[in-house]
């Protein structure tokens, strides 16, 4: 993993093209994989009404179908490991922003999706936790900082108490103070 923040963008952002160019492939093999199926509507309706397939329209549509299965087998597993190393990498470059802090180890987050059960929640949290974090910046600590202010805009607020009345900051109306004052 690359510690500058901008070789690691760019790193990700060739990870995330390659990773989006694998699953329109895979789109796109499943698109004629249906326009191929739709093409042998003659067969398929002949054998909905009961009828046998032919000797010779079986080694046809065996041979046609070969090469396009191979293809879709090869982009949905090219897909699959882009996908795990996009993650692997984004959810690393968590790191260089923020907090610093993640849920989630880099390993557990590609591991999670190859664990049974588990990765029907856990995969789900990664990714989740993935986009939150990176809409976010990394950004946990805000949550402190704006507490910190907070308290601080009330403590000197709540000052003013001690204050003889006199010695008081002019109170700003309210905007429904008027209407009840009846101005």
């Amino acid at each position: 993993m690359p510690e500058d923040s901008s070789t690691a963008r760019r790193a990700g952002h060739a990870v995330a093209r390659c990773t989006i160019c694998l699953l329109l492939a895979c789109l796109a093999l499943e698109a004629a994989t249906i326009t191929f199926g739709v093409s042998d509507r003659g067969v398929l309706v002949r054998l909905a009404a009961g009828g046998a397939l032919l000797p010779d329209e079986a080694a046809a549509t065996a041979a046609r179908d070969r090469p396009l299965v191979l293809l879709k087998l090869m982009f949905f597993t090219g897909a699959g490991i882009a996908w795990l190393l996009w993650v692997h990498r984004t959810y690393g470059k968590l790191a260089l922003v923020g907090s610093k802090r993640s849920r989630f180890t880099r390993r557990w987050a590609v591991s999670y999706w190859f664990i049974p059960l588990i990765n029907l929640v856990r995969a789900y949290q990664v990714m989740k936790e993935l986009w939150l974090r990176s809409d976010s910046l990394n950004d946990r600590d805000a949550a402190g900082v704006l507490a910190i202010k907070v308290v601080r805009e009330i403590d000197r607020r709540q000052r003013c108490f001690e204050v003889s009345p006199t010695q008081q900051p002019a109170a700003v109306p309210q905007r429904g103070a008027r209407a009840s004052a009846g101005l």
